[in-house]
C-alpha cells in the first residue's frame, strides 16, 4: 500500500507539472489560425492584439487613404485574451489545462475497437496478477516436493512457461502475418486456453502436473502477448497521436498491477483462515486461480466483440 501511495502521489506530481507546460490554445481551437505565434517575454504566446494591426494592413490595401493608413491602434490587450484570464471555452488556469488533457486521455476511448482492445488487456493483466505475486506461496503450500526448497520449486516452475512463451510469440506472430493479419482468432483462443489451464490448477495438488500446465500456459501468454500489441497498433484511432494513444492503452497494462496484488492478497488470506475452521486448507488459492480463470474467459468474449480486425 505504501508503493502504491508512493506511486499515486508521483504520477499526480507529474501530472500536474506537464499541465503547466500545456498551452489552452493547443486545445481550445480545434482549427487554429495559420499566422505564426509571436513569443514575449514572460509568456509562450503573444498576449497583445493582432487583429488591429491586421485589420490596419487590410485597410492600406484595399484604399490608399490616409485616414484607414493612420487608423489608432488600441492600447492593450482585452481582458478576456489575456493568459489566466477567462477565453473562449472557459479559464485557461490550471484547471482547464488539466480538464483539456482529460479530454485528451478518454478521446481514443470513443473509439468502439479501441475501447475494447482495452478491456481485454485490462482483464488479462488482472488475471494474471491475481496470482502472479503468489505463486511462490502456492508452490510452498501446496505442491511439496522432498528435498527441493519452495523457491527452487517455484524458479523451476517458471522454465517451461518462459520456453513456451518465448516459442509461441515468434511462431504465432509470424502466422498471424502470414495469413494477413489475422489476429483476433488466435487471441480468443489464447485467451480461453489461459482461462482453461488455470481452472484446472485451481484444483492440482502435484508439482509434476502443474509444470505441465505452466507450460501450456507459457504457449498461451506468449501467444496472447505478442498479438495483443499488433492488434492495438491495428485499432489506434489516429496516426496523428500514437505515442499519446499507445500511452493510454499502457493503462491497462499498469493498473492491474497496482489493484489486484492487494485484492487478492486479502481474498486470500481470509478464505485461507476460513478454510482451515472448515477443512478446506487450500480454499484460498483454489479460489483466486478459478478468479483468474473467470478473468481470461472474460477477456476471451470482449474478443468477439472486435468489429474492424480479422
Amino acid at each position: 500500500y505504501l508503493l502504491a501511495g508512493i506511486v499515486f502521489f508521483s504520477g499526480c506530481v507529474t501530472l500536474l507539472n506537464y499541465t503547466e507546460d500545456l498551452d489552452p490554445g493547443d486545445f481550445d481551437d480545434p482549427f487554429p489560425s495559420k499566422e505564426p505565434r509571436t513569443p514575449t517575454f514572460g509568456s509562450r504566446r503573444n498576449t497583445g492584439t493582432s487583429s488591429a494591426s491586421d485589420s490596419e494592413s487590410t485597410s492600406s490595401l484595399s484604399s490608399d487613404s490616409d485616414d484607414e493608413r493612420s487608423a489608432p491602434r488600441p492600447a492593450s490587450s482585452p481582458a478576456h485574451l489575456k493568459r489566466g484570464t477567462t477565453g473562449k471555452l472557459g479559464q485557461n488556469g490550471t484547471g482547464s489545462r488539466v480538464w483539456s488533457f482529460a479530454a485528451g486521455v478518454l478521446e481514443p476511448f470513443q473509439l468502439h475497437d479501441f475501447r475494447w482492445v482495452f478491456i481485454t488487456r485490462l482483464l488479462v493483466q488482472f488475471g494474471v496478477f491475481t496470482v502472479h505475486e503468489f505463486v511462490l506461496f502456492w508452490v510452498q503450500d501446496v505442491l511439496p516436493l522432498d528435498s527441493v526448497s519452495a523457491n527452487t520449486r517455484a524458479a523451476i516452475l517458471f522454465i517451461p512457461m518462459i520456453i513456451g512463451a518465448s516459442g509461441s510469440s515468434l511462431v504465432v506472430g509470424k502466422l498471424s502475418d502470414d495469413l494477413g493479419g489475422k489476429r483476433k482468432l488466435f487471441l480468443f483462443r489464447s485467451a480461453v486456453a489461459l482461462g482453461v489451464v488455470c481452472f484446472v490448477m485451481a484444483f492440482v495438488r502435484n508439482f509434476f502436473l502443474a509444470l505441465a500446465l505452466m507450460a501450456l500456459f507459457g504457449i498461451a501468454i506468449g501467444t496472447f502477448l505478442a498479438l495483443d500489441f499488433a492488434l492495438v497498433c491495428d485499432v489506434l484511432p489516429s496516426r496523428d497521436n500514437i505515442a499519446r494513444d499507445l500511452g493510454v492503452w499502457h493503462i491497462s497494462i499498469v493498473l492491474p498491477q497496482l489493484l489486484a496484488a492487494p485484492i487478492a492478497g486479502a481474498l486470500l488470506d481470509s478464505l485461507q483462515r476460513l478454510g482451515a475452521t472448515h477443512g478446506l486448507p487450500f480454499l484460498g488459492y483454489t479460489t483466486i486461480f478459478v478468479l483468474t480463470s473467470l478473468f481470461f474467459f472474460l477477456a476471451a468474449g470482449c474478443f468477439r466483440l472486435l468489429r474492424t480486425v480479422k
